[in-house]
């Protein structure tokens, strides 16, 4: 017999997709079903709060899948006391009568005869399609407001993700949330091809340093590209031997270490996101505001643009890196910049605030400012305008890529608002 995933076996049983007459368990005693439950995406049984009549009996309690009766010792769940409240085992094949961990048995109800195999196939074929995403064929015949609910749950998924993993930067550095800040930006800077360099410099560079010498830009760059290693393998210029000058004094007086410059990669990033600029921004950014936290949670959307729109002078006016001349541009962190620094750091440090302090109010306003934004331009936006999902802001461009990534790619249809409406 072919294994049937226990992800189906979860969807049809949370939808009732399947033959409810005389449903009895495996030794015969009759089963009516009150409410099937929840299903239980965290670890655990797989439904909780299940309401059933098994004989004369009423029952409250969990309910766990498996495809045949025996994985459930081959998960060991004979021993873990977390399954001790299980009140039905849901199985396609009955193959072994199974226990709790204090030796009770469980009553067992198998559905091999009970589903349509002409269902499942369409499934299979759902799920193996060849196409971009397997729902491309019918994603236009979805109710505009299931598409509405779909994007709202993939936006909050994305932001509880992005903003677990500022939680985990801020237990990194024993609850310090404008040092988790700090890393944040920095990485967001940094974007994909420097990101982790970033979060170096943003670890070896302390705050209490930036602040203390904040009010001085020349002094804060010096700090940051010392810091980061680039000021060691320099044939000097003017510039840059005032730049070595003042960071020699600051390694000195603050016992500092620099990086190793290798780390950094000029390639395949364009000139105007090369690190030593990106760097210097950063500094400036430092510059600007002391307790840049306090401010992003509470600043006005043209705030925040004010204080991101970071316009270089000067010697910078004139290089994209240290030594290396390049055409005087304007070189500055423009609008597109701006918008993935409001949706990475400024959402996600409010989103994740709300989370820690439980006020609902800054997870709104997270959600809020990425209505506000507009929406990415990148390969995966494009495409879903394409099939017919376009988005008007950040906030629908977040939702998408999220659906993309964790979901399509995973073929996650079954928890999939519109993957579940076309199989229905």
């Amino acid at each position: 017999m072919k294994r049937i995933p226990e992800e189906y076996i979860h969807y049809i049983w949370q939808y009732g997709l399947f033959d409810h007459q005389e449903l009895s368990t495996a030794d015969g005693s009759a089963i009516e079903i009150i409410h099937r439950g929840f299903h239980n995406h965290h670890a655990g049984p797989d439904f909780s709060n299940v309401r059933l009549r098994i004989g004369p009996d009423e029952w409250v309690g969990h309910i766990e899948i498996h495809f045949k009766s025996s994985d459930w010792n081959s998960h060991s769940h004979q021993h873990d006391p977390a399954y001790d409240n299980v009140i039905l085992h849901l199985v396609f094949l009955h193959d072994k009568e199974i226990y709790t961990s204090k030796g009770g048995a469980i009553p067992t109800l198998s559905l091999s005869k009970r589903f349509s195999i002409d269902h499942f196939k369409k499934y299979e074929t759902f799920v193996q399609s060849k196409n971009w995403v397997a729902c491309e064929q019918g994603l236009k015949e979805v109710p505009s407001i299931k598409v509405l609910s779909l994007k709202e749950r993939m936006c909050a998924e994305r932001l509880e993700d992005k903003s677990s993993r500022f939680l985990q930067e801020m237990e990194r550095n024993q609850g310090d949330l404008e040092q988790a800040l700090f890393t944040t930006l920095a990485m967001a800077l940094g974007g994909k091809v420097n990101a982790e360099p970033f979060r170096i410099l943003a670890y070896n560079t302390p705050l209490e340093v930036i602040g203390k010498h904040s009010d001085d830009g020349s002094l804060l760059e010096a700090l940051f590209l010392g810091q980061a290693g680039l000021l060691s393998l320099l044939e000097p210029d003017e510039h840059c031997i005032k730049l070595k000058k003042d960071y020699d004094f600051l390694s000195h007086k603050y016992g500092l270490q620099a990086m190793n410059a290798t780390a950094w990669k000029n390639a395949p990033v364009r000139p105007s996101s090369a690190p030593a600029l990106r760097i210097v921004q950063l500094s400036r950014l430092y510059g600007k505001k002391k307790g840049i936290a306090g401010f992003m949670l509470e600043a006005e959307i043209k705030d925040l643009r004010s204080f991101l729109e970071i316009e270089m002078d000067g010697y910078w006016s004139e290089h994209h890196s240290l030594t290396r001349k390049s055409k005087t541009s304007r070189k500055r962190i423009g609008q597109a910049m701006q918008d993935i620094l409001m949706i990475n750091v400024v959402a996600v440090l409010r989103y994740a605030y709300g989370r820690i302090h439980g006020e609902q109010s800054f997870k709104d306003s997270a959600v809020s400012l990425l209505e506000e934004i507009g929406p990415e331009d990148n390969a995966i936006i494009r495409k879903w305008d394409e099939l017919g999902l376009g988005s008007s802001n950040a906030f629908d461009s977040q939702a998408l890529l999220q659906l993309k990534k964790q979901h399509c790619d995973l073929k996650d249809c079954l928890r999939c608002i519109i993957g579940r409406e076309i199989l229905r």
